[in-house]
């Protein structure tokens, strides 16, 4: 019998997040940093006027935002998106909702390049071999060839 198990996504998955949200914040930040010290470096550093980067393209602005918006995924997904297996049911907790699917609901599961699709009355649940580690993703092989055999 299974006792309830919660398989977070996989760190890869994370960490392209955050290191994309790092990557374009400081991008962003660096442009602003340019701009605002074009005046005292005219002429030195700076061939040519950037000053519509701040009028007519906040270009910086954009790549702040995109930053943040990843941070904001890394942040979700962290906290807040997972799967988990109990003793009757399977759920998938989504951003907004959650996805549950209860053991003998399930009337058939498919398999195709590691991914895991469960199909109940209710609807199914995808889970993906590349969103979680090796070993949960073993669990998950493990649930569902225990569930094809009492099928």
């Amino acid at each position: 019998m299974i006792s309830e198990k919660r398989i977070p996504f996989s760190y890869k998955r994370l960490r392209y997040f955050l290191y994309m949200g790092i990557a374009w914040t400081t991008l962003g930040v660096i442009i602003l940093v340019l701009i605002l010290l074009q005046p005292f470096f005219k002429g030195i550093i700076f061939e040519r006027d950037f000053g519509f980067l701040l009028t007519s393209i906040p270009f910086w602005k954009v790549l702040i935002a995109i930053g943040g918006i990843h941070i904001l995924f890394w942040l979700v997904f962290k906290f807040n998106a997972y799967v988990i297996i109990d003793k009757k049911s399977i759920t998938q907790n989504k951003i907004l909702y959650l996805n549950r699917l209860f053991f003998d609901e399930i009337e058939h599961i498919d398999e195709y390049a590691g991914d895991y699709t469960f199909y109940g009355k209710s609807g199914k649940i995808t889970l993906r071999k590349t969103s979680f580690t090796p070993y949960d993703h073993d669990s998950i092989k493990e649930l569902a060839e225990r569930l094809n055999a009492e099928k």
